[in-house]
Formats: structure tokens, C-alpha cells, sequence
């Protein structure tokens, strides 16, 4: 009996060694398993840095308060910190501008209740106080079923926004510019018309000469009208007068002036040594500064006779205008009339100047190819 009781003693003992051993083997495989998980963990962890490091927006991670707890090399260039920020701790909502905190606020506690983010723009500054319009796109961390933060991209859109604003300037600046040719349309075109229409009324209103005469003015009356109505028609299709269009500058210059001396104000002496044939832009502008130069001659200048010229000097067209009125007053800048016909001879490669010589004269001095429909040579009629 006590042999047997000895025995049971020593093979229970030799059990619990033996689950013991078991126990311990399994203990240090799972240990083992746990570590293996770890390292993959922390593989995989790296793999994911290392990715992320290659793309050229920002990724970021947050916790569930903002702060942020992951940047790719790229977030840290962007928010222009560094590691030993974010080690101190560092909150997203910092560098959002004061005035959209709140709003960032909302849709953050927005995104970790659940809700769905298509993307957020927002006004950023820097740590070093750069200026940057961003979109954000973020997503819950979710480990457990729990939301432990968000986790997303930052894309930099300033570019975008300043081609949009360079773009809108541009469109801001065209308006500007077509409202101020059609001012000067306006003014070259229309003005000089109803400044010699009002002179033939006057005329009328004055009852000089017989019936005939007052018949002959009332239909260069008439005509003028209907010029203007052309013209008006001409400036509303953005296309030259149609006197220019169907007879040509000279012809269109002559026809004018021709309007001009039956009123009996003031006489023409009209020579053109040349056979151009202007380019459509050339020949409009051309005629725009001769009418004004005749609009303010008539109205300012007290003038009997003008001389208008043009002759070809070398490679450049010569245009001589000049009256024998009082002059040019030295205020003469003042005036959108001079400032059109020094606009439009810039815009011909011109060169100009007034100068008072017996009355005023004004000389421009155009080079042929920027005259004529072909650049490379001059054309002739």
C-alpha cells in the first residue's frame, strides 16, 4: 500500500512537470507569435511611411481632438514645422485662419460622428505665416469599431485660385478695355459727325442764302445723319465705317472734309502722293485721328483753312495735319479727343508730336509694315 501511494505521488508529479512544460512551451510560442505580430506590425507600419513620403500632398493623421499625430515629408515642408513640433504637440486648427476655426470645427466633429467628407477648403497659414488655399479630404481611424481620429490628404490649390484670379482679371480687364474703345469709337466717330450736323442747323437758323442753298444744306444735313446711323450701326458690329469699308481710307477722308468745306466754316487742301493699301485696323485708326484733329479744329481753333498731307518718307508714311487757328493751349492732355488720337498712333508704332506753327500742326510718322495687310512688304493699289 504505501509502495502504490508513492507511485500515484511520483506520477502526479511527474504530470504537473510535464503540463508545466507544456504550458511554458506554449506560453513562449505565443510570446514568440506576439512579437512576430509586432515586427509585422511595425514593417508595415514603415512600408506605409515610406509610401507616403513619396507623394506630393501632405498626409496627415489626427486624433479625435486635432492633434496631430502623423505628416508625410511633404506636410512637414507645407505647414513648414518640423519632428520636434509635433513631439511637443501640435494642433491642425492652428493654422487655419481665424475666421474659418469655427467652421473647420464643425465639419471635423462632423466627419468623426460618422459623416461623409468630399472635401473641404479652407484658408491655411503657415508656422512661418504663408498663405496657402487648400482642400482637405479626411476619413476616420477606426481600430476596435472605435474612432480613435481622421486620417486624410491636404492638397494645395493656391495656383489653381491665383490662374482663377488672373483669369477673372483678365476678363475685368477686357471689359474695361472695350468699354474705353467704345467710348473713343463714340467720341471719334459720333462726335465729329454731330459737330458739323449741328453746324449746318445753325446755318439754317441763321436764314443765309436762297432757297436752293438751304436745300443743299438740308440734304448734306440728311446725309450726315444717315452717317452717323451708319457709324453707330458700324461701332455696335465692331467693324470700320462703312465709308472706309466700301471706298477706302483717302476716299472716306475726302468725303468727309468735303461735308465739312460746304458748311462754308473752314477749307480743305487734301494731297496724297500714295497708292497704300492699309490693313483694316490701320486705316480706321488713321481716320479716327484725322476726324478728331477736324472736330477740335473746328470747335477750338477758329480755323479758316486746313492742310491735310500724306507722302511716303523712306520705309514710313508721312501724315501731315495743320491749321491755321489759334494753336494748341499747353492743356491739351487734358482732353479724351487728344488722348484718343495718342492712343490709336501708339498703337500704330507711330510717332507723333504737336507743335504750334502758325496755327497748330500735327505730324505722325507710321512705318509701312504696320500699315499694310501684309507685314512683309508693302501693298499698293
Amino acid at each position: 500500500m504505501l509502495l502504490e501511494n508513492i507511485w500515484l505521488s511520483g506520477s502526479l508529479s511527474l504530470l504537473l512537470i510535464i503540463g508545466g512544460i507544456v504550458v511554458i512551451y506554449y506560453q513562449q510560442r505565443l510570446i514568440q507569435r506576439y512579437k512576430g505580430l509586432i515586427g509585422d506590425s511595425k514593417k508595415l507600419r514603415q512600408r506605409y511611411t515610406e509610401f507616403v513620403d513619396l507623394l506630393p500632398q501632405t498626409v496627415i493623421e489626427l486624433d479625435t481632438k486635432g492633434m496631430i499625430k502623423f505628416l508625410n515629408n511633404a506636410g512637414y515642408e507645407f505647414l513648414e514645422i518640423n519632428r520636434y513640433d509635433l513631439k511637443k504637440g501640435i494642433n491642425i486648427s492652428q493654422f487655419i485662419i481665424d475666421e474659418q476655426k469655427d467652421r473647420f470645427y464643425q465639419d471635423f466633429m462632423y466627419i468623426l460622428e460618422g459623416g461623409l467628407n468630399k472635401g473641404q477648403e479652407y484658408s491655411l497659414k503657415s508656422k512661418k505665416g504663408k498663405f496657402n488655399s487648400i482642400n482637405i479630404y479626411l476619413s476616420p481611424i477606426v481600430n476596435n469599431e472605435q474612432i480613435e481620429g481622421l486620417r486624410g490628404i491636404i492638397i494645395d490649390v493656391s495656383k489653381n485660385k491665383s490662374l482663377e484670379r488672373k483669369a477673372f482679371r483678365a476678363v475685368i480687364d477686357t471689359e474695361e478695355r472695350e468699354r474705353k474703345r467704345y467710348s473713343e469709337d463714340l467720341h471719334d466717330g459720333l462726335g465729329p459727325l454731330l459737330s458739323t450736323i449741328k453746324l449746318y442747323i445753325n446755318q439754317l437758323n441763321q436764314d443765309i442764302g436762297d432757297d436752293k442753298q438751304k436745300s443743299e444744306t438740308l440734304s448734306f444735313t440728311n446725309d450726315l445723319i444717315d452717317e452717323a446711323i451708319s457709324t453707330t450701326r458700324t461701332i455696335a458690329n465692331n467693324i470700320l465705317p462703312s465709308s472706309i469699308e466700301d471706298n477706302g481710307l483717302w476716299a472716306a477722308v475726302v468725303s468727309f472734309c468735303k461735308h465739312i468745306e460746304k458748311t462754308g466754316v473752314v477749307k480743305f487742301e487734301l494731297v496724297n502722293n500714295t497708292k497704300l493699301k492699309f490693313m483694316k485696323k490701320a486705316q480706321n485708326n488713321i481716320y479716327r485721328i484725322l476726324i478728331e484733329l477736324i472736330n477740335n479744329t473746328i470747335k477750338h481753333a477758329h480755323a479758316k483753312n486746313i492742310r491735310i498731307s500724306f507722302e511716303l518718307l523712306n520705309d514710313d508714311l508721312k501724315i501731315v495735319y495743320s491749321d491755321d487757328g489759334v494753336g494748341i493751349s499747353d492743356n491739351r492732355s487734358n482732353g479724351l479727343g487728344i488722348s484718343n488720337i495718342e492712343n490709336r498712333s501708339s498703337s500704330l508704332n507711330g510717332k507723333y508730336r504737336f507743335f504750334n506753327e502758325e496755327g497748330m500742326r500735327f505730324e505722325l510718322l507710321l512705318p509701312i509694315v504696320e500699315l499694310s495687310e501684309n507685314t512683309r512688304k508693302v501693298e499698293y493699289v
